[in-house]
């Protein structure tokens, strides 16, 4: 995100808004519908990384890239090795209840919260004020996850995948109950 000088990302300890980064995407997004989709892919991209409790969404892990001859902007979003982490631990951090990730601020005046330990924070914020693709999100979640489930029983993990899945239903009721 070119708004941002790497020595600034450093003193924030890659610690944004969701503002700063909306308002970065902004900058570089002339065209009012392009700019739409990718709020929207942003939105996502956050209640993904709470989902799956990707700890490292920093800001050298998504990007916008753009089709030179259209003009038009994707958001490219990458590494995800270290999901799920909290969800193959035996014994979760009760304080965070086990969802341990990125860290993002709501608002400027807002302390830092974790977008898994406390990204129930983050969700609100996604359900209070982009509903639609909240709403959008947890459909599609909740439609592929019976897939999901199926195919972390096919896998041949050196992992306990019934913890994996009890923690993903865990993901989806949370979800569900933030509806409600």
């Amino acid at each position: 995100f070119n708004k941002f000088e790497r020595e600034e990302l450093d003193r924030q300890n890659n610690i944004y808004t969701i503002t700063d980064i909306l308002d970065t995407i902004k900058i570089q997004v002339e065209d009012e519908k392009n700019y739409q989709e990718i709020e929207k892919a942003i939105m996502h991209t956050l209640l993904l990384d709470s989902v799956i409790n990707n700890g490292d969404r920093h800001a050298n892990n998504w990007a916008l890239v753009r089709d030179k001859e259209t003009n038009w902007y994707e958001l490219a979003i990458f590494d995800h090795s270290s999901c799920f982490t909290d969800m193959l631990i035996e014994q979760r951090n009760s304080t965070y209840n086990g969802w341990e990730s990125s860290c993002i601020k709501i608002k400027e005046d807002n302390k830092a919260i974790r977008i898994g330990s406390l990204g129930s924070e983050v969700i609100k914020f996604i359900y209070d004020n982009y509903e639609e693709d909240f709403n959008r999100f947890t459909n599609r979640f909740n439609e592929k996850l019976p897939l999901i489930i199926e195919e972390i029983k096919q896998e041949n993990l050196p992992i306990d995948n019934k913890r994996l899945i009890n923690r993903l239903c865990e993901r989806k009721s949370f979800l569900s109950s933030i509806k409600s």
